[in-house]
């Protein structure tokens, strides 16, 4: 059985969660629907088939068969934040602080975060991804802990939800070794415990890769290139691994426009004091594990982008710098002090909760921003509805439905009033589907026939006249 520490299973854990929930207090009360939300939480759309062609059938399994693609509203982002909390209180358990600072500063870092909220902006991944986390710590806390069967079972699941949790696995189980390191345990004992677990997600990531070849037999839908490893591939594209280092292990906030000059401030400055306290705490013996464990907790967040050149690797599959983050300030806090740095010790814990609540502010800002640009959408696209009405009165479409549609919006629209913008009704998959959302009687047409007709369309654009009309029984919809 997993342990949890007494610290953490008293009320002091309750009052961590609190403060998590309130951390993503927005997210939860505006709700907003992105392109994926829109498409996903629809099943006639059949787009959740795409999680098996990915090899995500833990992830199919979760949102389509457990949720019935339902997004369920607050309660689902309310329960993701509950499962990021005990994933973080069994990793703070694992890792045995001594300090009841230092645990506490773990679990709240480790669980509010800007890369945890880009994954949880989505609907159908806020109980799943979270869900694969708790399974990723815990695979690694019981591997520690010699359970290790149900380790490997968990590491093989873990990333069909998804595969970035193998990212988590391997940045807390160096998160693990560095511990071991500081602490002075027998190296020994450290390095068998760590040969232990590489065979562990080894015979892990095997049967995941074997299930998910066989996955096709069961459900029909065959695996798409997305799923495919290539090494070499990876490493030809090393411009991007490099990026992904300077953007994220040297923390500047690539490509996430919410992460502000203040909270570059604060982990900087952890991050020095982090590297000050492995040094102070460093000997001979104990320098070259220190350096190296060090070494997989910057690389391994981003560990999968060496397996395969397909993804770009966005914030989102980043989530394992959470638990970067959350070491560097629990460290500081416990070993610090017992080396006489206790003033040290304070500013690391002030650095901390200053990155928390700065976290925060931007979490629950862009949650905001978000809701402001799914409105606007949702707005846009009635006003659009409304002439259609019009149009299919004089037409031989039923009003009651359905009223097969094809959408043309090739030029992005911004909907949103302020921060970083998107929308849905801009996006290839959802163009059409959002439409639906708003009103059921809309049916979108299969992607070659809407082809057809948008390749006929007039060269005209939303307002004017003629930018919706009637063509062989279908709507076109003509944006831009």
């Amino acid at each position: 059985m997993l342990k949890i520490s007494e610290d953490l299973r008293s009320g002091r854990f309750l009052a961590l969660l609190a403060i998590s929930l309130i951390g993503y207090s927005s997210m939860i009360v505006l709700q907003a629907f992105n392109a994926d939300d829109i498409i996903q939480g629809q099943p006639i759309s059949g787009d959740t088939n795409t999680f098996l062609a990915q090899g995500r059938w833990g992830y199919y399994f979760v949102y389509h068969v457990l949720q019935d693609a339902n997004p369920l509203g607050p309660f689902s982002l309310i329960l993701g934040v509950i499962l990021l909390a005990i994933s973080a209180a069994i990793g703070a358990s694992t890792l045995q602080f001594r300090s009841r600072a230092a645990s506490d500063l773990f679990v709240v870092l480790s669980t509010i975060s800007l890369y945890y909220a880009s994954v949880l902006s989505y609907d159908s991944t806020r109980i799943a991804y979270p869900l694969s986390t708790l399974m990723a710590i815990a695979g690694v806390s019981l591997v520690w802990r010699g359970k290790y069967l149900v380790a490997i079972a968990l590491f093989a699941v873990s990333p069909a939800i998804y595969p970035a949790s193998t990212q988590v696995t391997l940045t807390f189980a160096s998160a693990v070794v560095l511990m071991s390191a500081l602490r002075g345990i027998d190296l020994k004992r450290t390095l068998w415990k760590t040969a232990t677990f590489v065979i562990c997600l080894a015979c892990g990531l095997g049967l995941y890769i074997a299930l998910t070849k066989l996955s096709p037999w069961v459900s029909g839908i065959p695996l798409s290139g997305r799923s495919a490893i290539d090494p070499i591939g990876a490493l030809s594209e090393y411009r991007r691994i490099v990026k992904l280092f300077l953007g994220h292990s040297i923390p500047t906030g690539h490509q996430m426009p919410y992460f502000s000059p203040a909270m570059k401030a604060f982990i900087w400055a952890l991050m020095a004091l982090f590297a000050i306290t492995l040094i102070l705490n460093s000997n001979k013996f104990k320098a070259p594990l220190i350096a190296a464990s060090a070494l997989g907790l910057i690389l391994s967040p981003f560990a999968l982008a060496f397996a395969t050149p397909l993804d770009e690797f966005s914030p989102r599959a980043l989530v394992a710098f959470s638990v970067v983050h959350a070491l560097f300030a629990a460290v500081c806090v416990e070993f610090l002090p017992l080396k006489g740095f206790k003033t040290l010790a304070n500013v690391s814990a002030v650095a901390a909760w200053g990155f928390i609540i700065f976290s925060a502010i931007q979490i629950n800002g862009s949650a905001f921003d978000e809701y402001l640009s799914s409105r606007n959408d949702v707005l846009a696209t009635n006003r659009i509805i409304t002439r259609i009405d019009e149009v299919v009165a004089n037409s031989d479409i039923p009003m009651g439905g359905p009223i097969p549609i094809a959408v043309r919006h090739e030029a992005p629209t911004n909907m949103s009033p302020r921060g970083a913008w998107g929308n849905a009704r801009t996006t290839a998959w959802s163009k059409e589907w959002v439409f639906r959302q708003i009103d059921p009687r809309f049916a979108p047409v299969p992607p070659d026939v809407a082809e057809t007709l948008l390749r006929a369309a007039p060269e005209t654009y939303w307002p004017q006249p003629n930018s919706v009309y009637v063509q062989d029984g279908v709507v076109v919809v003509i944006i831009n």
